[in-house]
């Protein structure tokens, strides 16, 4: 397998232990290895159930759910161990439509203070299986789609990346092994 040109990345469970900034093993060697530009694209839907509830006056019941800033510290944390993550896509929408939606003009686009560029969206498009995340990264990086590839632990991360016919390979929080991003040339 060639190396790709852009890596892009869901977070939880595929770069970092699911809702902690922990890198899993073999992520950051294999990633340095290769030295490519890395874009995290993940859904962080707890993000929409905590604003609904605080815009329903029940305050009790956002505990569990992370905030904007909550997921700015994870995405910060992550790209410190991996200095190749150059931007983060965060779709909020939780998925469906128990909860009302924020104006999307309320999206959050940002550089983090490591440098990373931020940008998290209330779009419906956004929110895999849906591939508006996939797409924003492709044309912000001016990658063609057959020069990047998906990694991800679910069905939803494969089904996006073959709606814009990006290579997808599925990972689980097993270490990933040398060289299973391809051979530097």
């Amino acid at each position: 397998m060639d190396v790709p040109q852009l890596l892009l990345c869901d977070l939880d469970g595929t770069l970092a232990v699911k809702w902690k900034p922990d890198l899993l093993p073999g992520r950051q060697e294999e990633i340095a290895r290769i030295d490519r530009p890395v874009a995290i694209v993940t859904n962080q839907g707890g993000v929409h159930v905590r604003w609904a509830w605080e815009n329903r006056g029940e305050p009790e019941r956002v505990r569990n759910y992370p905030t904007i800033e909550e997921i700015q510290e994870r995405v910060i944390a992550v790209s410190q161990a991996v200095p190749q993550v150059r931007r983060a896509y965060v779709a909020l929408y939780v998925g469906h439509t128990g909860y009302e939606l924020p104006d999307p003009a309320d999206d959050v686009i940002l550089t983090l203070p490591n440098g990373v560029h931020f940008h998290a969206s209330w779009s419906r498009e956004w929110r895999k299986p849906n591939p508006g995340m996939l797409q924003q990264a492709l044309h912000d990086f001016d990658v063609a789609t057959e020069d990047a590839l998906m990694l991800g632990d679910s069905d939803d991360d494969k089904n996006a990346a073959a709606r814009v016919g990006v290579p997808f390979i599925r990972v689980s929080d097993d270490l990933w092994e040398p060289g299973m991003l391809g051979a530097v040339p």
